[in-house]
């Protein structure tokens, strides 16, 4: 039986910029099944893509799980690895696009929940590789695509 994390073919439209999104329902924009075991996570390989769901207030969770990612501007963004990640990885190449075949997916939330649900996450497009610092966790900058709509920018903690 397949993994149903395995990237198949993309067989629904890519995500919709600035659109919010479940976490459930993120996986079949790739081709994928949700399983809480695999999309629970910050990151998420598929294949050559890399799905980053980022969270930006991260009160509540557990030691070690505080990455430091917030937004620089309304078109940069630091982001954090997990501490296992290393810059000569399978996911440290793509991370960086030294792997040219890869694909980045951004997807940012303020916080875990929203009226006591879990809260969407916002698609952010595919952010461009700007640079990195450390090694586990590895500091990455990116450019987004397109910048943040200002009537989104103060709920991701972005200064007018």
């Amino acid at each position: 039986m397949p993994c149903p994390t395995r990237f198949l073919r993309w067989s629904s439209p890519q995500p919709d910029l600035w659109r919010r999104y479940q976490r459930k329902d993120i996986p079949p924009l790739f081709g994928a099944r949700f399983s809480p075991g695999n999309w629970n996570a910050g990151i998420v390989r598929l294949d050559n893509t890399l799905i980053l769901l980022t969270t930006l207030k991260k009160g509540g969770l557990t030691a070690g799980s505080h990455y430091e990612d917030h937004f620089l501007g309304p078109d940069r963004m630091q982001w954090q690895s997990q501490t296992q990640t290393r810059r000569d990885s399978q996911i440290g190449r793509m991370l960086s696009g030294a792997d040219d075949q890869a694909r980045v997916y951004l997807f940012v939330r303020n916080g875990k929940l929203r009226n006591g649900k879990a809260a969407p996450f916002l698609y952010c497009g595919r952010p461009v590789f700007e640079g990195w610092e450390g090694e586990g966790p590895i500091t990455v900058t990116w450019r987004l695509p397109v910048s943040v709509p200002e009537h989104l920018r103060l709920g991701l903690g972005i200064a007018a």
